[in-house]
């Protein structure tokens, strides 16, 4: 049998299983080989097809393969302990009990097997009423309880088998067992009227029964849609107020847009032209400007005497730095052509002159306000003018023997007039001839081989 045919019948077993068709499902079974089989439903499926069977020994051995593989085994082993007591096996069956005890210790479920291990082993009634009286103070249930009350009957205690078939009426009202229990306390007492109204007519309170059960689930059907027609009511009106919040701040988020008139549009600035690379390459003013100009600061409140002197000394710095800059030509100039570099270098000349003199303004004007000697009472003045006098003579004879410095208007027209002549000798040299054209003329002024070999041999 390949693994495609295995596989079907397999299928076929645990089909045939559910539907409690042992026979055929114990044919399959037999055709298969499960010694090698892991698969616990199926180990168990065919179990059962061998115990309908009364093959309990191949049962057994099937269940106990698949207890061994199965990761939780209680009801396997509840199972084998069952069918080891079918098998009249006792020590097994005891085995199998003690570790079902093991392995669930607070299972009611025990104590059945602990009843029918007992029955096989023919214990006395007593040790089984006991098992039961354990088991019923854990679980109520119809069929072991009626299992009591006949031990109680057989034992000769009446009334209590009495009291337990009325209990066993009125928890379960109808059934096999109910049936059972009537007939049971009939042999030993009067039933009641309903009682024996139940025991009459059996089929009526099933009947009855089936209603009060129909009853119970349509109510239970009409509560839970209505639990769901609840909820839908409730997911709708979040849903709605979730709108209602939605369309308020839609609208508060248009009513300003709708007063603010909207913000013109930036027109397209039309795109730069583009510039020869040697305009380009012209040097920007200001920086020239920013070199040349030094601010000077204000003197202090101190003496007239240090004040005249640190007004005196900003006067020299300029122009130390405007021989500097002349001597100096930034190195962007030099890179420049002779033609733009003219105008910039005039441009900047300017530039640099007017900051120089707006300067020197604000010195003489800080020199006049903290600087200026103070009036003197007129008798004070009439005695200190001969002192005046003499100083101003001793003045005049000294600018006189020393030559007069030049304006910074002359230094700008000088340099003016000098680079003119500059430019205009650049102009009038020719520019050198290319390569190509100076090698031409070298073979040109050359000899001809010929005549330098006539030359030579004469």
């Amino acid at each position: 049998m390949d693994r495609y045919e295995y596989k079907l019948k397999a299928e076929e077993l645990q089909k045939l299983v559910r539907a409690r068709r042992y026979e055929a499902a114990l044919a399959i079974a037999e055709e298969m080989d499960f010694r090698k089989e892991r698969d616990v439903r199926l180990l168990q499926d065919a179990a059962e097809a061998f115990v309908a069977a009364k093959r309990y020994e191949e049962a057994l051995d099937l269940l106990e393969q698949a207890y061994e593989y199965a990761p939780v085994g209680r009801r396997i082993i509840y199972r084998l302990t069952e069918v080891a007591i079918l098998a009249g096996d006792a020590s097994t069956a005891d085995a199998y009990l003690r570790e079902f005890r093991e392995v669930a210790p607070r299972d009611p479920g025990r104590y059945i097997l602990e009843y029918r291990l007992s029955k096989l082993k023919k214990e006395p009634v007593e040790r089984r009423i006991e098992i039961l009286e354990v088991y019923r103070s854990h679980e109520v249930d119809e069929k072991w309880s009626y299992q009591l009350a006949r031990l109680y009957a057989a034992v000769g205690r009446i009334e209590e088998s009495v009291e337990l078939c009325d209990d066993i009426v009125l928890w379960f009202s109808t059934g096999k067992y109910v049936t059972k229990a009537l007939e049971l306390k009939s042999r030993y007492a009067e039933l009641t009227p309903s009682q024996r109204d139940r025991l009459e007519n059996p089929e009526r309170y099933r009947e009855m029964l089936r209603q009060t059960v129909r009853e119970e689930e349509a109510i239970a059907s009409a509560q839970e849609m209505a639990e769901k027609q609840a909820s839908q009511a409730e997911a709708q009106a979040a849903a709605e107020a979730a709108l209602q919040e939605e369309a308020a701040a839609a609208a508060e988020a248009e009513a300003p847009a709708e007063e603010t008139p909207a913000a013109p549009e930036a027109e397209e600035e039309p795109a730069a032209e583009e510039v020869p690379e040697e305009a380009s390459e012209e040097v920007p003013v200001e920086t020239v400007a920013e070199a040349d100009v030094d601010v000077t600061e204000a003197p202090s409140d101190e003496t007239e005497g240090e004040a005249a002197e640190e007004v005196a000394e900003p006067e020299e710095a300029p122009a130390a730095e405007e021989e500097a800059a002349e001597e100096t030509p930034s190195e962007e100039l030099k890179i420049m052509p002779a033609a733009f570099r003219y105008d910039a270098e005039l441009l900047a000349e300017d530039v640099a002159d007017e900051a120089a003199d707006a300067v020197s303004a604000e010195d003489e004007a800080e020199a006049d306000i903290w600087g200026a000697p103070e009036q003197a009472a007129p008798e004070e003045a009439a005695e200190e003018e001969p002192a005046y006098a003499e100083e101003a003579e001793e003045a005049a004879l000294e600018e006189e023997e020393e030559p007069r410095r030049p304006s910074r208007k002359e230094k700008r027209v000088s340099r003016r007039k000098s680079r003119d002549e500059e430019v205009e000798d650049e102009e009038e040299t020719p520019a050198p001839a290319p390569a190509r054209s100076r090698r031409v003329a070298a073979e040109k002024a050359a000899p001809a081989p010929e005549a330098a070999r006539k030359a030579h041999t004469s």
